[in-house]
């Protein structure tokens, strides 16, 4: 949990006062460009991210008709995978399909870090509340609210 609080402070320059000026310099960059064609080598690949919502990449996965959404966190090299029925997977739980394994693995080279449902849950105070690491890495896009973890 310390490197992702320093990824978060160094990314938005204060846990008090946040600044996501960091979010379009990041995306303008390419961060994650050369992992998102690594991707297309596992299946249909289609980017859904929203600068309004979103200081991640938010990349669509599909493989034989198994389907994924892949949130790359432009905080630091944190990532989070869930379903189309919004349960989110653990780094071991990817590991149960040959689908999994092989993003796993590509993140695993790159240094990516997954987090699952119950760190994703887990609350900072950010800006003037408590927040959750979702949407402090990820989204405000209230999705954590409809997902659950992986059983």
């Amino acid at each position: 949990m310390d490197s992702i609080i320093k990824s978060i402070k160094s990314a938005y320059g204060s846990l008090e006062r946040p600044n996501w000026s960091f979010v379009a310099k990041r995306m303008k960059g390419g961060l994650y460009d050369n992992l998102v064609k690594d991707l297309a080598s596992l299946g249909a690949v289609q980017e859904a991210t929203d600068l309004n919502d979103d200081c991640s990449r938010c990349i669509g996965v599909i493989l034989n008709g198994q389907a994924i959404t892949l949130r790359l966190s432009l905080v630091g090299k944190i990532a989070c995978v869930y379903n189309e029925s919004v349960r989110f997977y653990s780094g071991e739980q990817l590991l149960n399909s040959r689908f999994g394994r092989e993003l796993s693995m590509l993140l695993k080279a790159k240094g990516i870090e997954i987090l699952d449902y119950d760190e994703l849950r887990s609350k900072i105070v950010f800006g003037e509340g408590l927040c959750t690491l979702y949407e402090v890495l990820f989204s405000s896009d209230d999705l954590l609210s409809l997902g659950r973890g992986q059983g």
